[in-house]
């Protein structure tokens, strides 16, 4: 019978991320090699256990966000392989989603939705090396196409903690500086999550003054958001299997990592795109009356459109023809479009359902659904 190697597994059950990871690796276990896995509950960043600095096993996969379990698992001397790139240079091999690629995502999501103004939203704490991994590219690629972008992390001025209200303070002071409409990217769910709850304290509508993007696609955390937050979608279980995979190679060769040309230093795997929600579906407009105007389309049910709530909302519309040419792009919560005439919102005459429902652009209606056959 052939030996079974005993496997730690050091990652946090308490992100989507992790789990997604720890799937793979079973995944992998169950196709490939006979191991005997160790998992307990943990969060991403807490101390290391205590069994591990006498543990006689064969091989740990761990993500190291924390000094002290980098310090504990280099200490064992066994082959290991690191999920994270919260500390650099550890001395074990790293597989992390590609950072280049991540931000390329997020700006191009960004760019399509007519945002010419950014931000990057990062940390300066725990993950303050990965952060920077996101930010670099992704300012360097917004000052390509032409634009900058403002940058805000924490701490501000010192590693410490910082209490939640004085971050929401300091943020929102930062959000109102910005010009607007104004992308967002955030360097994980959770600060994109902080950053939409800011605006909402501060009265900033989303997306329309201000659009945001996370990282990760933690659903719980993008779907808790509000509004639900867009999110690029990291390849979990893909760096799960290869980091499986890595380690069985480790395992199974004599030689040293550090002298093995075989094991690679680092591994880096491509997002799989975006997620798009709501704190994102927007389509930027220079001009603030038909921002508003856009606004208010988009969060009131057909119905109770009229002329005079279109001239409440947007202003004087009237005199807008670029307005009202905007709002045409807007698709109203049942995903039907609201009748449209330049200069004027006028009330559907059918019920507001997607058949009955078009836009009337100087005098021509074009309706959502296909013409039928008897009209020619």
């Amino acid at each position: 019978m052939p030996k079974i190697r005993h496997l730690a597994l050091l990652m946090e059950t308490s992100k989507s991320y992790g789990r997604g990871l720890l799937r793979e690796i079973a995944q992998y276990v169950k196709e490939h090699e006979p191991w005997s896995t160790f998992l307990e509950l943990r969060a991403l960043i807490t101390s290391p256990p205590s069994w591990l600095k006498s543990w006689k096993g064969d091989g740990i996969l761990a993500r190291i966000s924390d000094a002290n379990i980098a310090r504990v698992v280099f200490k064992t001397n066994l082959p290991a392989v690191n999920l994270s790139s919260a500390i650099p240079n550890l001395g074990f091999p790293c597989i992390e989603t590609d950072p280049d690629r991540l931000a390329s995502l997020a700006l191009a999501h960004l760019l399509e939705r007519g945002l010419r103004r950014f931000g990057f939203f990062g940390e300066d704490t725990s993950f303050r090396n990965w952060s920077k991994r996101v930010r670099i590219p992704f300012l360097n690629m917004v000052r390509a196409v032409g634009h900058d972008c403002a940058v805000f992390e924490f701490p501000l001025k010192s590693r410490k903690a910082v209490p939640w209200e004085q971050e929401q303070k300091a943020l929102g002071n930062w959000l109102r500086r910005l010009p607007k409409p104004v992308g967002i990217l955030a360097v994980n769910d959770w600060r994109g999550q902080q950053l939409l709850d800011t605006c909402k304290r501060g009265g900033l509508a989303v997306p329309d003054q201000v659009a945001v993007i996370g990282m990760e696609n933690d659903e719980l955390v993008c779907d808790m958001a509000d509004p639900p937050l867009s999110s690029v979608i990291m390849s979990a279980e893909k760096a799960g299997y290869e980091a499986a995979a890595l380690l069985g190679r480790m395992m199974r060769s004599r030689t040293p990592r550090e002298n093995n040309p075989a094991i690679p230093k680092l591994v880096t795997i491509g997002p799989l795109g975006v997620a798009t929600r709501r704190s994102t579906d927007i389509q930027a407009h220079e001009d603030a009356i038909v921002a508003k105007a856009i606004r208010f389309i988009r969060e009131t049910p057909v119905t109770a459109i009229c002329a005079r709530d279109g001239h409440r909302a947007g202003g004087n519309v009237r005199s807008k023809k670029g307005a009202v040419l905007a709002l045409s792009e807007v698709r109203c919560p049942a995903e039907a479009w609201p009748l449209l005439h330049i200069g004027r919102l006028e009330r559907c005459r059918h019920p507001a359902t997607p058949a009955h429902m078009g836009r009337r652009i100087a005098g021509r209606q074009i309706t959502t659904h296909p013409p039928s056959d008897e009209s020619g």
